[in-house]
């Protein structure tokens, strides 16, 4: 069984290869055979205790839908929100009379922060200069920084802005100044040595 993931189009920060971005519905085509209507597909993580999610073949749910285009292609929606950050996601096909297929792993599910301003001050710590972010799960950062080599640790926790209890503001600093006007802001997951190259520029798009 081979699968192709469609990825949100507004995504802020790059992905690596099999991750998928939780809390928003993703598409995928899975190339399978003997596809029908009944066909149950089976969603599940590696991490002990999760919930499985049962799709049924011409079908939807509040958990997501599948259809069959064709006996051997299959398009389906799901939010790997449902499952624990971190955890390994695979599909297995059951057909009634016919059994189960082997599982195939669809990728890795990951929680990206979604940031709505990005601020610099002149406010100096050490070498760098203080700035924020505000906007949502912020806490998945660990560092920042203006290309993919090095990057600044933060030293501190996203802080609950106002009464929406999802949005935050995560205080970052940074070199100045940047290596061009527009330069993009990369950051590194927590736990991560590679840095993702973002959309998200000082001043705004």
């Amino acid at each position: 069984m081979k699968v192709q993931i469609a990825l949100p189009p507004k995504n802020q920060v790059s992905l690596l290869k099999n991750e998928l971005p939780a809390g928003e519905f993703l598409s995928a085509s899975l190339d399978v055979k003997h596809a029908r209507a009944g066909t149950l597909v089976r969603l599940s993580c590696d991490t002990p205790g999760a919930k499985d999610v049962a799709l049924r073949v011409g079908e939807q749910n509040s958990w997501g839908s599948a259809q069959a285009m064709s006996e051997n292609t299959l398009f389906m929606t799901f939010d790997p929100g449902v499952w624990p950050t971190g955890s390994t996601v695979s599909a297995v096909l059951e057909n009634s009379g016919e059994g189960q297929s082997k599982p195939y792993v669809l990728g890795k599910v990951v929680r990206v922060p979604q940031v709505e301003k990005f601020e610099l001050t002149d406010e100096k710590a050490d070498a760098n200069y203080l700035g924020k972010l505000t906007g949502t799960d912020l806490e998945v950062i660990g560092k920042v920084g203006w290309g993919p080599d090095g990057g600044v640790a933060l030293t501190a926790l996203p802080a609950p802005v106002g009464g929406d209890r999802r949005k935050q503001s995560l205080q970052i600093a940074l070199p100045w100044p940047p290596p061009s006007p527009r330069a993009a802001l990369w950051i590194w997951f927590r736990g991560d040595e590679q840095g993702r190259e973002t959309k998200i520029r000082y001043g705004g798009e």
